[in-house]
């Protein structure tokens, strides 16, 4: 799928790609990202960035890789965590609001 494109200053553009493996339409970019996800299972060393895709030269660019999309689940995770605080932080006003809610009506039951 990379041969020729053997380090990250000989990556493709994804949209390249797409063209050289006949993929269209708007689902061509994710269809990429599961090819290139296959095929490190199957022991490619294919890397991606802002420079395309490409096969790793050497050891340190497949470290660099691994290190940045490390990095990014790394952020994916903290803003995952940031958004379920969020979301309690939600259910406990709504909750909050539902008693006060609960307590005026008892109190207008007792007038």
């Amino acid at each position: 799928m990379l041969g020729e494109h053997r380090g990250k200053a000989n990556a493709i553009v994804a949209r390249d790609l797409a063209v050289e493996l006949a993929l269209e339409g708007d689902h061509a970019a994710r269809f990429l990202r599961a090819l290139s996800h296959a095929a490190t299972e199957q022991g490619e060393a294919i890397c991606a960035g802002d420079a395309g895709y490409w096969l790793a030269d050497s050891p340190e660019e497949l470290d660099a890789f691994a290190n940045r999309i490390h990095s990014q689940a790394s952020q994916m995770f903290d803003r995952s965590r940031r958004l379920r605080q969020l979301a309690d932080t939600m259910r406990a006003k709504v909750y909050e609001n539902a008693e006060q809610v609960s307590l005026i009506e008892l109190e207008k039951d007792a007038v």
